[in-house]
């Protein structure tokens, strides 16, 4: 399933996201934290990579995927893998995302972004 998303649709992204976890027999905790990484993701995008998206969902016993892609670039290749520092006014949500879900793959190039979350049952 895929949707293109901007930032008035953003809701519909969280609920797409719940149905679709709901679906997965996710958890309600890790239907809410795949919620809250997906939408940090789509947010991502309509402020750094152009100003919409795409998000995929692919699922299948009790695992969910979830590919969000975009204009953007990350030039950062340890992105979401460090914490940010204590006194940086933004610049959290790829951590957020990579300590909420089980897997997160980056892929970025000049004016293209894909963010692949993996997440099961629990």
């Amino acid at each position: 399933m895929q949707l293109q998303f901007s930032k008035r649709s953003l809701p519909q992204v969280r609920r797409l996201v719940a149905r679709e976890a709901r679906r997965a027999q996710l958890s309600d905790v890790r239907r809410g934290d795949l919620v809250l990484a997906i939408d940090e993701l789509a947010t991502n995008s309509v402020t750094h990579g152009g100003g919409q998206g795409t998000l995929g969902v692919w699922h299948a016993e009790g695992v969910i995927v979830c590919e969000v892609r975009d204009r953007g670039y990350i030039s950062d290749a340890l992105v979401g893998l460090r914490p940010p520092a204590p006194d940086q006014p933004s610049g959290r949500g790829l951590w957020i995302v990579s300590r909420l879900c089980d897997h997160v793959h980056i892929a970025s190039a000049p004016g293209r972004t894909a963010v692949c979350v993996q997440m099961s049952g629990g």
